[in-house]
């Protein structure tokens, strides 16, 4: 029996939609339903997490084990430029966490999907490697994450390199492009998508209707406003990150932040505080101005 040989295919589907293939049954099934509850990029990435998985593990879908998982992951993990060469953010040599972990999300959903069809049996990928905590009679074990991802700080831009990203560009179009990003904390996506009747200019709103999860992209403006600005980096989710920042900095609640910034979960709209300068010694000098305060009314009782 010869062995599988994933080779990814794809081609325009629709006005917007995209066809992923791989050349395997089961793995073509699986696409064709991620392509029916996702955006194009979605169904992109996980044709390419599975070709790179297969292609690595080289086996039928119905005869992964865990341990072939495990081995991928050590291979993922290997030194991909030589062992004495690290990633400053992370120390790690290999692939990032952030890649392993989403290309095991995605065998995970393959595997969920099998499962449902009653193909397997088995999801093979962990959730986790249980761990013994001797201290606690109660819950003699616990489970510990496959793949610990690095917590790292959004970079922002300052004022200085903002005002130079602005300055050389050459319409009013793209001007107002940056701005929204800047200004009102816009992912990119949502950039593109908003059209005439999302702006009310006489009460200076626009209205988001295209939100995360477009497949655009308007790095061809960021990159020339950056290259004539002669900036080293600067990206469309910096200049999020710098308005989200700036706007706790300036005293705008957590929850007001986590509105302008259309997150969920308000744990997401948290490192904002971390990224913030400003906030915490605000907060502690409001808490012991309100210590002082109590000190001198209890004295003069």
């Amino acid at each position: 029996m010869s062995l599988f040989t994933p080779l990814l295919s794809k081609r325009p589907l629709g006005a917007s939609g995209v066809e992923v293939r791989l050349g395997h049954e089961l793995l073509d099934d699986y696409l064709r339903f991620v392509a029916a509850r996702c955006r194009p990029n979605s169904v992109l990435a996980a044709g390419y997490d599975l070709k790179v998985f297969f292609t690595t593990v080289r086996k039928e879908p119905v005869d992964i084990t865990m341990t072939d998982v495990l081995e991928f992951i050590s291979e993922q993990r290997s030194p991909t430029r030589g062992g004495n060469v690290v990633r400053l953010v992370d120390g790690e040599a290999g692939l990032s966490a952030r890649t392993i972990r989403r290309r095991l999300a995605t065998l995970s959903g393959l595997y969920g999907y099998l499962g449902a069809r009653n193909v397997v049996k088995v999801n093979p990928v962990p959730t986790g490697l249980s761990v013994r905590r001797p201290s606690d009679h109660r819950h003699r074990v616990r489970s510990t994450p496959l793949i610990r991802t690095p917590r790292t700080l959004p970079r922002i831009v300052d004022s200085i390199d903002a005002a130079a990203l602005l300055a050389p560009t050459r319409t009013d179009r793209d001007r107002a492009m940056l701005l929204a990003m800047l200004l009102g904390g816009l992912r990119r996506c949502e950039v593109l998508g908003l059209e005439v009747a999302d702006i009310d200019v006489a009460d200076r709103k626009v209205t988001i209707t295209k939100g995360k999860g477009g497949h655009h992209r308007i790095v061809q403006i960021v990159s020339g406003a950056r290259g004539r600005a002669e900036l080293r980096r600067v990206t469309c989710h910096m200049l999020r990150h710098t308005c989200l920042t700036r706007l706790r900095e300036a005293g705008m609640s957590l929850e007001a932040v986590q509105a302008q910034a259309g997150h969920r979960n308000i744990e997401s709209t948290r490192i904002y505080l971390q990224l913030s300068d400003t906030w915490l010694s605000g907060q502690y000098h409001l808490a012991i101005a309100a210590m002082d305060d109590a000190l001198v009314a209890g004295g003069r009782s």
